[in-house]
């Protein structure tokens, strides 16, 4: 008899466990968003400078309001230009684009190092 109560208290215990399993799943996280893509390379004739360990080249670049200057990182380091209110993401990429709409002069700087430049806007 104690053997039939061992048997039957295991088969209850299966049927709870198994019970579980046949639960519903639960909803499955919701997918992460899609990385940003890079910005495609400026237009011919787009303003260019490419910055590579301590120097930027050209340092110092002219454009009209409402064009934009794509940046080149030429080495593994990200070398983000970085100037008061504004950056260029360079992160994980080659090349940024920045856009500048207002005249004025908009100084910068390229992270991790001293090296430093120069937007001028007419």
């Amino acid at each position: 008899m104690n053997t039939r109560a061992l048997l039957l208290g295991i088969c209850l215990a299966l049927a709870v466990v198994l019970s579980g399993c046949s639960q519903p799943p639960s909803p499955a996280a919701a997918p992460a968003a899609p990385a940003a893509t890079p910005a495609p390379p400026a237009p011919a004739g787009g303003t260019q400078v490419t910055m590579n360990h301590n120097t930027i080249n050209p340092a110092q670049v002219a454009v009209k309001a409402g064009e934009s200057v794509t940046w080149t990182n030429q080495v593994s380091m990200d070398h983000t230009p970085t100037g008061e209110g504004w950056k260029c993401d360079l992160s994980g990429k080659n090349t940024c684009t920045q856009k500048f709409d207002k005249p004025g002069t908009y100084p910068y700087k390229q992270s991790g190092h001293d090296a430093t430049g120069t937007v001028t806007v007419t």
